[in-house]
């Protein structure tokens, strides 16, 4: 098994797959999950055009055994599903251009596809300009809660946190002023107040 960009989740994936009896490569791009005990450590730097991960694929499937290839993350969910054709055939994987992923990851179609099965979502609205923004401020139940469409991508430009509590319409502009700026899609979600135990699901 190869856990590609691991993060928080890859860490108890990798250790409960070693517990199990397989062997499990961890490829990340800084040595924190391939430190695990039991794990076959790989780090090689995330790149856009996705040639350091193909290299290092390619070289573990160099022997022709067959193997599992899973992520905890979007940014490799999206990897996966953008490189499908020109990975090894003997390294199985869930993600390819016509599985849901994409669709789930977009915030936009999830919620659609969320209210076509009947679950209640919060009022939300897409702007990719500030000129998309404006109008939609004076509609926004405030207070709302501003956060990018992908937040994978968000990630790498501006960090971990990607989601931002506005009061109102004066401090959701100035929140979103720079990632409209820099060509990001960004939500305003409605706030709703409570815990874990309030969340619907539906899977």
């Amino acid at each position: 098994m190869i856990v590609l960009d691991p993060f928080n989740a890859g860490m108890a994936l990798a250790r409960r797959m070693v517990r199990l009896g397989a062997r499990v490569t961890v490829l990340e791009g800084q040595r924190v999950v391939a430190r695990s005990r039991g794990v076959h450590g790989v780090v090689s730097a995330y790149k856009a055009d996705g040639g350091s991960w193909l290299e290092v694929l390619n070289h573990l499937a160099s022997s022709g055994e067959e193997g599992a290839l899973l992520t905890a993350t979007d940014r490799g969910s999206a990897w996966l599903v953008r490189e499908s054709d020109r990975l090894p055939p003997n390294l199985r994987h869930f993600e390819n251009p016509a599985s849901a992923h994409l669709a789930l990851m977009d915030k936009q179609t999830a919620d659609r596809i969320a209210r076509e099965a009947g679950v209640r979502v919060p009022w939300t609205a897409e702007a990719s300009s500030t000129a998309e923004l404006e109008p939609l401020l004076e509609k926004a139940p405030w207070p709302c809660v501003v956060k990018p469409v992908l937040s994978h991508e968000w990630r790498d430009r501006y960090g971990e946190k990607r989601s931002f509590f506005a009061g109102g319409a004066e401090e959701a502009r100035q929140l979103m002023a720079e990632p409209l700026a820099d060509g990001f899609r960004m939500l305003l979600s409605q706030y709703i107040p409570g815990g874990d135990e309030d969340v619907e699901e539906a899977i």
